[in-house]
Parts: C-alpha cells; structure tokens; sequence
C-alpha cells in the first residue's frame, strides 16, 4: 500500500510539539511553552536538546525532514520535535526569560532565528508511526523505556513488565542506567523479581512478602547493585539478584508466595511519561480558565461583548481541529472590542489600561499572574501592545496560549470598573 506522504513546507508558528512523543510522553493539552520548559529543565535526561544543538551548527539542516501529522486545522511533530523545538525558542525571546536556564549562553544563530517556514514530510497518522517506529524502535536509537513505551499506546500491546516496574517505582526514569534491553530481558524479569519476593497482580499492582520498608530498602539496593556493575551482563552475578542481594545481612529475603503478600507503597518521584499518569494534572493547580472566575457586569456593551466572545471561544475548543490555525485572532482581536466597550465613548485604550492593569493583577491568584507572566502579559505596556497587534497583524497573532492570558487581566479589570456589584 502506498503510504500517503507528501513534502511540504510549514510555518514554524503552526507546528505543535508533539505531547505524545515518546521521549517524554506528557499530559496532552500542554501548550509549546510548557513543553519546551520541560525539555530545557531536563535536558540531559530526555531531551539533549544542547548536544543537538552543537551538532546542528549555525544552519538548519534540511537533509532529514520533521514528520508532521495534520490533525483537523494542525500540524503535530511527531517526529523532528527536539529541532523544532529550539528554532521555536530561539524565535520567542520572551519565553527563554521564563526558563530557569539559556540553551544559547552565548551567541544566538541568526539563520534559526530568523527561519519562517521549514520542509516537512506531511503524512497520515499510521504512516507517521511506521516511520517513527523503523527510525527509532528497530535501529535502537530510543532507549528501552521509550520503547516499550511507544508499543503499549501506539501500538496496542499490553504493558510489558518493564514499563509496570517503572509505573510502580519511578527507579528507571530517575536512574537512566536501568533503562537498558538487559534490565528488562535478563534482570528485571518475572522470575528474578518472584525469587527476592516480588510479582505483579492481575491488577498491574507491584505486590511483595515485605511489610514497612522493607520492599523499598530492596529495591534501592538493587540500584546500587547495577550502579556499581554487582550485577549487570558481566561479571560473578552477571544476571542475577538474589545472590547479591543475600549477601546484604541487613536485608531478609522471601520467595513471593501470593498468600500472605501485599501492595508495595513505594515513594516514588511522580513521572509524567507514564501511559497511566499522562490523564492526571501534574500538579494540584488548575489551568487558568478563560478571563478568569465567572464575571458578573452591569448590563450595557461590555457585558454583550463579554458574553459573546465566551461563546465564541466555547465555539473554538469545541471545534479547533477544524477551524484554521489563525482563528484564535478573531478571539483576540474581540478582546480589543471589548476593552473598547469597557472604556466607553471618548475614552482610550491605553488610559483604560494604564489606569486599571496594576489594581487588577492584585487579584489574580499566583497560578493566573504565572500563565501573565509566561506569556509575556506581565504589565499594561505589554498588553497595550498586543491589543493593538491583534487588530493590525492578523497573521501573527494566533496563540491561543497568550491569549487566555490576556483574557485573564482583561477580566480582572472589567471586575473593578463594571462589576454588577458595585452597583
């Protein structure tokens, strides 16, 4: 069957990081920014995106293209995400403030910096996979994690035992030299783990003979005895735990039986990349909503125009995959609608701003003054100008991203000055 791909070249803004990437699955939903913080934040764990950039020089090599599946109205890098990724940091200035740490130290290349559009390989999502799989889950360039990883959700296979370990522990991702073929082939394995008193339930659940913890001594001393080459494919042990672990007088050994065994409560590092953890949020705090918490105006213009650009980006979430990729600009462009409404006749954007921004960021709570700040909101200077580049530069303004975040400010203003309650 003759896959369906086809050359294409791309803008660099309509291109989204894939979140489903197996080098580090996450939540789905997340924009570019968060992506791309998470990268930087764990570069020499998953991403290497500094080695990558030593080897891509001064130019974009144009020789191997990113696979980009089309999905409704938009381009998600399935493969290529780790070089797009830094033309997109290179081309937002305002979010390598936001990051803990400068990929670029030194000089910035220009070439990057200023590329607008790039060849991609444009393909249905099946072909995507095949490509994705002969490229790097049978040449071995993913390590084994990602591997197994990329079988159980794209591919339908049930979770191998490695990937139940690491769900159960969170040891593999914290440790990279666990996430080797011979941990889960030759140590790691079924047997092994039943003979110092561990096994997985039907449930997937890691159950032991241990109680307190004991399990967890166990399994952190299995870590150092891989670090330190005790067991591993050379060596006395080479294979094999439970001799190693024998020898250790400050650890009890028992052969799983299931009578008598229970869950093991193993304090883990919450990872992410998990196919179970991918639907939970990452942290307690909730995504800022649209213009914040529910406003409540005084009958007149602002609260028409208020209600109906709700409804308009009510009628974007619902739809996105269909609509095109500029779309967002229609809401932001409302939003200068509305701040004119808010302002009244005579009035002036900049003086309605200038007048209101600092008493409404008070309100804000930490996680919105956070989402102003990632996305360059953070004073009335800023927001002045994105205002009026959503009416002037349609083509450029279209991340929905930033904005929420204007929403959010924009709201908080609309409480101070035409709040149903103050009247």
């Amino acid at each position: 069957m003759q896959p369906n791909q086809r050359i294409e070249e791309i803008k660099i803004e309509d291109l989204k990081l894939w979140s489903e990437n197996p080098r580090d699955p996450i939540q789905d939903g997340m924009s570019d920014f968060e992506i791309l913080s998470r990268a930087v934040k764990d570069d020499k764990k998953k991403w290497n995106l500094t080695k990558l950039i030593g080897e891509m020089g001064a130019y974009y090599d144009t020789s191997e293209l990113p696979t980009v599946v089309l999905r409704g109205k938009r381009y998600i890098v399935y493969d290529g995400n780790r070089r797009v990724a830094i033309i997109k940091y290179l081309q937002h200035p305002e979010w390598s403030s936001e990051i803990e740490r400068s990929l670029f130290p030194t000089s910035e290349p220009e070439n990057l910096k200023n590329m607008k559009r790039i060849p991609c390989n444009v393909c249905d999502e099946e072909t995507a996979l095949n490509n994705i799989e002969r490229k790097h889950v049978n040449s071995g360039s993913w390590k084994q994690l990602d591997r197994d990883y990329f079988e159980h959700i794209h591919r339908g296979k049930e979770k191998s035992l490695f990937l139940k370990f690491e769900e159960a522990t969170g040891l593999i991702s914290q440790h990279s030299f666990l996430n080797e073929n011979i941990m889960k082939n030759d140590i790691l394995t079924e047997g092994n783990l039943e003979d110092i008193g561990f096994s997985f339930g039907s449930d997937g659940v890691l159950v032991s003979m241990y109680s307190g913890n004991d399990a967890e001594k166990i399994l952190k001393k299995i870590v150092e005895l891989k670090k330190s080459g005790t067991i591993g494919s050379r060596g006395e042990h080479k294979y094999d735990m439970q001799t190693p672990l024998s020898n250790d007088k400050t650890l009890s050994l028992k052969r799983f039986r299931s009578k008598g065994s229970a869950p093991v409560i193993f304090p883990k590092i919450e990872n992410p990349s998990l196919p179970s953890q991918r639907k939970t949020k990452r942290t307690k705090t909730e995504r800022p909503q649209f213009f914040g918490p529910s406003l409540s105006l005084k009958e007149g213009a602002a609260n028409d125009v208020y209600r109906d650009i709700l409804d308009l980006y009510e009628f974007y979430k619902s739809r996105r995959d269909d609509l095109s990729t500029t779309f967002p600009n229609l809401i932001r462009m409302s939003l200068r609608v509305l701040v004119e409404a808010a302002m009244g006749k005579g009035g002036k954007i900049d003086s309605y701003i200038k007048q209101n921004f600092k008493e409404a960021k008070k309100v804000l709570t930490k996680d919105e003054r956070t989402t102003l700040s990632n996305y360059s909101v953070s004073n009335s200077k800023k927001l002045i100008q994105l205002l009026q580049t959503g009416a002037h530069q349609y083509s450029s303004s279209s991340n929905i991203e930033q904005i929420v975040a204007m929403s959010i400010i924009i709201g908080a203003m609309l409480k101070i000055t035409h709040s149903k309650e103050d009247e």
